[in-house]
């Protein structure tokens, strides 16, 4: 949270869904791995500058894999989804088909969370959250490309402990 511009998100439609002397506890946005952009352009480069070789498309592949995490998918990410963490429930805001779209799940719904940490870097990560059986179903998730998911997540989060450490409290009524 110390990291964002509050003033960026005060001005952004995600705040209007908020009921009157509703909370925040945690607002935030998919961070931007640059050094994934920039190993993947590196990657691009070699593969120009080794003409066009198999052992650059090789370089380029593998750079962008390992260290990009997909860097289209992360700037997409980035530019369009929020989170908004309240005392009560989580809300999205998600783009699909150029449009967007909010979600919100209250905490009631949640049966827990699991967590999964970054290779690169184990303090980013993405939050699942495992929905009770009613409302599992209900929900449909895209991620920033638009891949439909199974359940519902928070993705390229920084301090992923730390959030998901906020949907735990919630879920047991401790916020």
């Amino acid at each position: 949270m110390k990291d964002l511009i509050l003033d960026e998100f005060s001005q952004t439609e995600i705040r209007k869904k908020l009921e009157p002397n509703e909370i925040v506890i945690w607002e935030g946005r998919p961070y931007r791995n640059i050094w994934g952009g920039i190993f993947f352009l590196v990657g691009v480069m070699l593969y120009v500058l080794w003409g066009y070789s198999t052992m650059g498309a090789i370089a380029a592949i593998m750079m962008g894999l390992y260290w990009g995490k997909n860097p289209l998918k992360q700037l997409w990410a980035s530019r369009n989804t929020r989170y908004l963490i309240t005392k009560e429930r989580i809300i999205f805001q998600l783009y699909k088909n150029r449009k967007k779209h909010f979600l919100s799940i209250s905490f009631d719904e949640i049966k827990s969370v699991s967590i999964y940490k970054e290779a690169v870097n184990p303090k980013n990560g993405k939050i699942l959250l495992n929905m009770k059986e009613s409302k599992e179903t209900a929900l449909v998730f895209f991620d920033g490309l638009g891949n439909k998911q199974e359940r519902p997540f928070l993705e390229l989060i920084q301090n992923v402990e730390e959030v998901a450490s906020y949907i735990k409290m919630g879920i047991q009524n401790k916020l």
